[in-house]
């Protein structure tokens, strides 16, 4: 992280700058220091020999904060840059997430956390993930779940699909909460708790799923005769209705 202030007028307002990116939005730093998130952009910038852009402008968002030092250093004020996100995985397995339309692939692993900033400023401000089971090929083994949004606090809920139907889905929750104005995203299993159950109690099995346009036709949950199983949309962000 780079840093300049501007002689003259503007001496106390801070920029700040990642490499490759453009200086950030001026910060100004008053006598109690400075609050708020940064944002430090990089636009795209021409286009390869295949005609892909080099880079598709990423966005790095710091959460900035202002600690006042004890003792003798009691008159110091000290600028605190975070990260704005930080993902956390509480589930047993490796996972892969992603900003949704893009295809940087992170990873981190079961009971571990990661630093994320966006890697395109162009594309929605949503997250998806999968597990990061693969074939002997490199092939994947788990689709990718619908996009949710980080930004907000709270839980939601996300169901993960494989692709062969042998793996059992899962649902994880989403919690999204805020330390020291950094957003922790903590991803937990939710099978013993669902946020739906549904239940059969006739007599035939039946097929159910979220209408949304474009479905995976492989995205649906058999429930047989008089069983009950846990639900959760596969889409929170997109309309909440279940065919049957």
């Amino acid at each position: 992280l780079m840093f300049s202030f501007p002689r003259g007028p503007t001496r106390h307002d801070l920029h700040v700058k990642v490499a490759g990116s453009q200086w950030s939005d001026a910060i100004h730093v008053g006598k109690s220091g400075a609050n708020g998130m940064v944002e430090i952009l990089n636009e795209p910038t021409g286009v390869d020999q295949r005609g892909h852009p080099k880079n598709n402008g990423f966005l790095f968002q710091l959460s900035l904060t202002t600690q006042t030092l004890s003792q003798r250093q009691f008159k110091t004020e000290v600028l605190v840059f975070r990260p704005k996100y930080v993902i956390v995985n509480k589930l047993a397995e490796t996972l892969h997430y992603k900003q949704v339309n893009t295809d940087a692939v992170n990873t981190v692993r079961s009971l571990h956390k990661s630093n994320f900033h966006w890697p395109c400023a162009s594309a929605p401000y949503e997250l998806s993930i999968r597990i990061a089971q693969q074939t002997t090929s490199s092939e994947a083994l788990w689709h990718w779940s619908g996009s949710f949004d980080i930004s907000a606090l709270g839980e939601t809920h996300i169901r993960l699909r494989s692709k062969d139907g042998i793996e059992a889905a899962q649902i994880v929750r989403v919690e999204v909460k805020n330390m020291k104005e950094t957003l922790y995203v903590v991803l937990h299993p939710e099978n013993d708790i669902p946020p739906y159950r549904i239940n059969n109690n006739s007599s035939i099995s039946l097929m159910a799923y979220q209408f949304v346009r474009d479905r995976d036709e492989d995205a649906f949950d058999l429930v047989t005769d008089s069983s009950a199983m846990p639900f959760a949309w596969d889409h929170p962000l997109k309309d909440k209705r279940l065919c049957v």
